[in-house]
């Protein structure tokens, strides 16, 4: 198949919001397939973050800022890394179709063969086989779900960094994606009591319905009391943040118990003030932080837990039902509906939850469709 010349279609992001465009493929290299996509998975938290630095980035009168390396951006580089500049363009991470042409070297996919690959949201995707980005979906595994594998090795990086122990609470502080993603993977490493803490009361009944213990509002409730209520007077012994706001590290160290770990999955930009001494050092708390392309690239005798194999775990645990993906999807839009989409997700990330409720909040899996 002659893919140079024909014509994609992908969502970018400017600085007036998300919109379609148009592109001309390049040639496919040696060791590259090409997908025609089935559905595309958001991830709101990232990608709303960088709709709305991109959308609100520049001051009044300032030139536009045109998307950067749209002709190529197909060249990710090594292994998981992961470009932010162009992702500030070039939304998305979570992609899956059916492979429909292959490059003269590669060996391991044939057209017809059904692919998750990390990839922005775009009807057609150049993807690379290697190194290591693009995986066969296995028998029994929807489009739709097998997107969460990527996401969900996010998680799962987080809980290899926590170290859980069998019997160990664990407080998820945020219900979003990642977070109710991370909360099955704690049940699944023996985490008990899991409890869920998010602001939106849409978000923990979702939480609830996903095997939380227990769930806990702080604009509702007294977070302090109510983790000590679940796990005793001293606190949490494992906290694991997915929320990405600097304000949040505070509650966590507030929730824990003496000697008890706190780890950073989401990502949190920005300046964080802390009572370092009563808050951290005088209970001797551990900060950990969990940033999942740090995975290595290539198994090693020390280190066996790569982006690869951790996607390939979440596949097979999504094969085996071990875990609910299904119930994490709330909405399906057309591609066409992306720049409405975005715009609500900016809206209600800037929405106060007192005064704005629940706006949008209900948004949590949301999937792009491409086939219509």
């Amino acid at each position: 198949m002659h893919v140079e010349g024909l014509t994609a279609k992908r969502i970018v992001f400017t600085d007036k919001g998300a919109e379609l465009r148009q592109y001309r493929l390049r040639a496919l290299r040696p060791e590259e397939v090409l997908v025609r996509s089935r559905c595309s998975l958001v991830s709101i938290g990232t990608e709303t973050t960088l709709y709305v630095s991109r959308r609100w980035a520049e001051q009044p009168g300032a030139t536009p800022a045109e998307p950067v390396d749209e002709w190529d951006f197909e060249d990710y580089g090594q292994g998981d890394y992961w470009d932010m500049e162009r992702n500030r363009s070039f939304p998305g991470y979570a992609l899956a179709g059916d492979v429909i042409a292959v490059g003269e070297r590669v060996a391991e996919f044939a057209v017809g063969d059904r692919v998750l690959a990390l990839h922005h949201h775009a009807d057609l995707a150049i993807c690379p086989t290697k190194p290591f980005i693009t995986l066969k979906i296995p028998d029994g595994v929807s489009y739709e779900a097998a997107t969460f594998a990527v996401l969900g090795s996010v998680a799962l990086h987080a809980i290899h960094r926590a170290s859980l122990r069998m019997g160990e609470d664990v407080v998820v502080m945020g219900a979003g994606l990642v977070g109710l993603l991370t909360l099955q993977l704690a049940k699944l490493a023996g985490g008990c009591p899991v409890i869920a803490v998010d602001l939106s009361p849409c978000r923990l009944e979702l939480a609830r319905r996903l095997g939380a213990d227990e769930v806990i509002n702080p604009n509702r409730e007294d977070l302090v009391a109510k983790v000590r209520k679940y796990v005793g007077a001293e606190g949490a012994r494992c906290t694991i943040e997915a929320v990405g706001n600097p304000a949040v590290l505070q509650a966590c160290m507030r929730i824990c118990a003496p000697g008890a770990r706190v780890v950073l999955m989401g990502a949190i930009v920005g300046k964080v003030t802390l009572d370092m001494y009563s808050e951290f050092i005088f209970r001797e708390l551990t900060l950990i932080a969990s940033q999942q392309p740090r995975n290595p690239v290539l198994d090693t005798l020390y280190y066996h837990f790569t982006g690869q194999r951790n996607r390939k775990t979440l596949l097979e645990l999504i094969r085996r039902n071990a875990i609910n993906v299904q119930d994490l999807i709330t909405h399906r839009f057309s591609f066409q509906e992306a720049p409405e989409v975005y715009r609500r997700l900016g809206e209600a990330k800037n929405a106060d939850y007192d005064a704005q409720g629940d706006l949008y909040r209900d948004m949590n899996g949301v999937l792009f469709d491409w086939t219509k």
